[in-house]
């Protein structure tokens, strides 16, 4: 039988050692994050990441081999936006592309302030970094991909023109966002909530009237007041 530990169960020494070790390595990612947004990569170094948090430069290689693995290993937590452009589009079933593109867009605004900065900072970085820029381009293809198959539905169905480009609008729709995270990463978290809420309704919208059929934009012009 196997004995449950109770209330007054003390944490075995080596248990110990290993919770203390991943708070230290989550604390390491948390400084770096915050000032490869505020200072860049190159500005950044491990002895000031250190400072930060609160440990000595050396843990930092004991946990990540050089400072690039430290950037990379944030750059693979940090995909919450995509997650939530894929699982919408998943998630599609016959809803219009219209709710669809504004089902994506309500996204932006749950995304926060620290995450809007590091991915403005990854798409910045990414421009000098071959090996980052390989990531990027990899995460945004699988998205990409996903919101062209998800349109090409609703081109069968009569919501969208048939001689659209869905790669151009696709590279459109995602790219404003990404280009929002760029301009704005540096905003407080108020002024972020209140400037995606605005810029994300808006271009859903007009990316959606860029594409959508005669009868679809004759429609919705149709329900509105």
């Amino acid at each position: 039988m196997t004995r449950r530990a109770g209330p007054g169960t003390r944490t075995s020494p080596a248990g110990s050692r290993a919770a203390q070790s991943a708070i230290r390595r989550e604390q390491v990612l948390a400084a770096a994050l915050e000032l490869f947004c505020e200072h860049g990569y190159a500005g950044t170094s491990t002895r000031r990441i250190a400072e930060a948090a609160g440990v000595t430069e050396g843990l930092i290689f004991h946990y990540f081999a050089t400072k690039e693995a430290l950037l990379f290993e944030l750059a693979a937590q940090r995909h919450t936006f995509a997650g939530q452009v894929l699982t919408v589009m998943q998630r599609a079933g016959d809803r219009s592309a219209r709710e669809l593109l504004l089902a994506v867009a309500a996204g932006l605004t749950g995304v926060s302030s620290e995450e809007g900065a590091f991915i403005g900072f990854m798409l910045a970085e990414a421009q000098v970094n071959p090996s980052l820029r390989a990531q990027v381009t990899s995460a945004t293809a699988v998205v990409l991909g996903g919101i062209v198959r998800t349109l090409a539905r609703r081109v069968e169905a009569g919501e969208l023109r048939a001689d659209a480009s869905l790669e151009a609008a696709a590279h459109g729709f995602f790219g404003g966002f990404l280009f929002f995270f760029t301009q704005h990463r540096h905003l407080g978290p108020a002024a972020w909530r209140r400037e995606a809420a605005a810029f994300a309704e808006a271009w859903a919208d007009q990316c959606w009237r860029g594409i959508a059929s005669p009868a679809a934009l004759s429609a919705h012009s149709t329900k509105c007041p």
